[in-house]
């Protein structure tokens, strides 16, 4: 059986390790957040389509060939996502949910020129946690009584893009586009991590701050060509790179004699401890290649598939790559259905037997649906879009056990369009 010490540095790395902290919102895919109302309802499936404001965030050359200025307004959408890490402590499972609503898209074209010119504003990835566990009955060796095992946590990260885009069509049959994305990403971790016994001599308590900012440029360079008629094909390529990052990191302690704790102090009886620090952060992020077609076999029907490759070319190591496939049909010109099907899969390798401290492998398979109302310069959209996956986790640190993990995410979105 565990001492509370131990089983409290246990859960410690367990909660520092599971919360994204050196990447993204969510650190272990690149689907998170679908961005563009018309292009969420089809699954992502958008690079060879992208001729509204949306085409912005997924190809810009797209917008060469968008025939009137349009106005894409705030995009609004409530994301739930939980993660349920089955057995961790004593055939309990520990859940993780989070929640947030947000306004995660706005982007509007206007004929510049030779060409289209855009802005537009994308939140691709974003998580709210604030949640609290207790686990009781947690045997240790420092008493015949368990322990109650309490988890305060708190976890709001969020990843923003902004920029200014240009498309300029070649011919009838070639345009060309560049998207120049300013890159912020915020969190801010609480954790409070306690044990408690009916002896108050017996207790450990520790409270983690931790602060991270990150600041870069995201160019996007997008090609589409339309071969023959009623066929395009889209071709993007993109990289995020970051030119300044940091964090800060505040951990207070106060418990039983001897009891460490990982900012690498020591917790004294009836004495609080405390420890800050600061350090840049170094994160690479791969290269982004997106290629795709669209058909249209009438004016009422389009579909779309796309394939995305990540890379990491000083990594050396094989890409991760995502499909995407989706339709849209008209039923008069005033009604649109769009369908979409997607994966998510996981930036991780698969979990090995034997090994420790390894990160959480879960592949998601996605589907979305969207209704669209239209007037004669406006639109009103609303949409859902889901993804589910069953994959493994490894919670206590420098353990080799293994947890499953049960993994869903829905998203709901209304947003509105106005050309003009």
């Amino acid at each position: 059986m565990w001492a509370a010490a131990d089983l409290r540095r246990r859960f410690a790395g367990l909660l520092l390790a599971a919360c994204p902290l050196l990447a993204g919102a969510d650190p272990y895919h690149y689907v998170n957040l679908l961005v563009g109302d018309r292009a969420a309802g089809m699954g992502g499936a958008y690079v060879a389509v992208s001729d509204d404001p949306a085409g912005l965030y997924y190809n810009p050359a797209g917008i060469a060939y968008a025939q009137r200025s349009n106005l894409s307004a705030s995009m609004n959408t409530y994301d739930f996502t939980q993660r349920r890490y089955r057995s961790v402590l004593g055939g309990r499972d520990w859940v993780r949910t989070s929640s947030s609503l947000l306004p995660n898209f706005f982007g509007f074209t206007q004929p510049l020129g030779p060409g289209v010119a855009g802005f537009s504003y994308a939140v691709p990835d974003s998580v709210l946690e604030d949640q609290r566990q207790q686990i009781p009955g947690v045997p240790t060796t420092l008493s015949s009584e368990a322990a109650t095992y309490t988890i305060d946590f708190n976890n709001r990260d969020a990843t923003y893009l902004a920029g200014p885009s240009y498309g300029i069509a070649i011919d009838d049959r070639l345009s060309l586009g560049v998207t120049l994305y300013g890159y912020l990403r915020t969190q801010q971790v609480i954790l409070n991590q306690q044990f408690t016994f009916s002896d108050p001599a017996l207790y450990h308590w520790e409270n983690t701050y931790i602060d991270r900012v990150e600041y870069g440029l995201r160019p996007l360079l997008g090609v589409m060509l339309t071969p023959v008629p009623r066929l395009s094909l889209g071709l993007t390529l993109g990289k995020t790179q970051l030119l300044k990052a940091s964090e800060s990191t505040q951990t207070s302690c106060a418990g039983m004699s001897g009891a460490s704790y990982p900012a690498g102090g020591l917790c004294q009886a009836g004495q609080l401890a405390l420890v800050r620090s600061e350090r840049a952060i170094e994160r690479r992020f791969p290269w982004t290649a997106t290629l795709g077609g669209a058909y249209f076999p009438s004016p009422a029907l389009l579909l779309s598939a796309q394939l995305s490759l990540y890379q990491d070319l000083e990594s050396g190591g094989l890409p991760l790559w995502n499909l995407a496939a989706g339709g849209e049909y008209y039923f008069n010109p005033r009604l649109a259905l769009r369908l979409g099907t997607f994966t998510d899969n996981a930036v991780t390798p698969r979990l090995r037997r034997g090994a420790t401290d390894q990160a959480e492998h879960v592949d998601l398979y996605g589907a979305s649906l969207s209704l669209t109302r239209f007037t004669r310069s406006s639109s009103l959209t609303l949409g859902v879009s889901a993804r589910a996956g069953r994959g493994e986790a490894q919670i206590l640190a420098g353990q080799t056990a293994i947890q499953r993990l049960d993994m869903i995410a829905v998203t709901t979105f209304l947003s509105a369009a106005y050309s003009y």
